[in-house]
């Protein structure tokens, strides 16, 4: 946050000067004498670039701000916590026993818990018997406004089976719908490591503060119906609660810090490329 207001202040204070300088410039033509009309257009002008540069600065350094708070966050959650990260992952792990996914011939299945940071969602921890679907891109955002994720968050629940099958054999039709229903367009979609044929999502809550969201998928279209996949989602997201207030906790107590480090970290790199 301190860099965002450091970067603000300066721009402020340039421009201060700017008209500063202009105003004096303007006094003195106009004591000797000059015509300064055609020059006063001109000044302004000046000063019009001047607030859009301005302008410019406040978004851009807000922009920078954000994303290298959301990398510190994700640091966090990396290197400081993985005492919660083991147990989150040991709860859905345990949840796919109660499923008997490991039974399964054709591993298609992966559940997923995010946490929520602001407007975006992180993969905290994941599970499935097919390795290809249990890896997760730390750097990745998930937008609140779109998927499964987003309904979820919304709406505490929500169950999803009637997407078309196979994207493979069906690309436009299964694009169609995703990008109607969930907000999704189709670099989205191409970019997503699973391109599922049916979601059940649960909300995590503390207190009544939505924290994150508890993802099952499934590449199977009905895999499993929604009364039993929500009795088992549902304790699980409880359980949940209390781990996402814990991390939270830890995440804001020391958020500046490593944000200023990472900002640190990212400047360096900068210099030295």
């Amino acid at each position: 946050m301190k860099k965002f207001f450091l970067a603000t202040l300066r721009s402020f204070c340039s421009i201060l000067m700017a008209i500063s300088v202009g105003c004096l410039v303007a006094i003195q033509f106009h004591k000797f004498g000059f015509d300064f009309r055609e020059f006063t257009w001109k000044l302004w002008t000046c000063y019009i670039t001047l607030l859009i540069s301005f302008l410019g600065t406040i978004y851009f350094s807000w922009e920078q701000y954000t994303i290298t708070e959301l990398k510190a966050y994700i640091k966090i959650l990396e290197k400081k916590d993985k005492s919660l990260q083991s147990i989150v992952y040991e709860l859905i792990k345990l949840i796919a026993t109660t499923l008997e996914l490991a039974k399964k011939n054709e591993k298609s299945d992966r559940i997923t818990v995010y946490t929520l940071y602001k407007d975006s969602f992180f993969a905290l921890a994941r599970c499935s018997e097919n390795p290809e679907l249990s890896r997760i891109n730390p750097n990745k955002i998930y937008p609140k406004n779109k998927g499964c994720i987003s309904k979820a968050f919304q709406h505490a629940w929500w169950y999803e089976d009637e997407i078309p099958e196979s994207y493979v054999n069906n690309r436009t039709e299964y694009t169609g719908y995703m990008t109607t229903k969930y907000n999704y367009c189709k670099q989205d979609i191409k970019g997503m490591s699973m391109i599922s044929n049916y979601y059940a999502a649960h909300r995590i809550d503390y207190n009544s503060e939505p924290l994150g969201v508890i993802v099952f998928e499934s590449l199977e279209k009905n895999r499993f119906d929604e009364t039993k996949i929500k009795q088992i989602l549902k304790p699980l997201s409880d359980q949940l609660g209390v781990i996402l207030h814990c991390l939270n906790e830890d995440v804001l107590k020391n958020l500046d810090k490593i944000t200023m480090q990472e900002s640190k970290t990212i400047k360096n790199n900068q210099k030295s490329s």
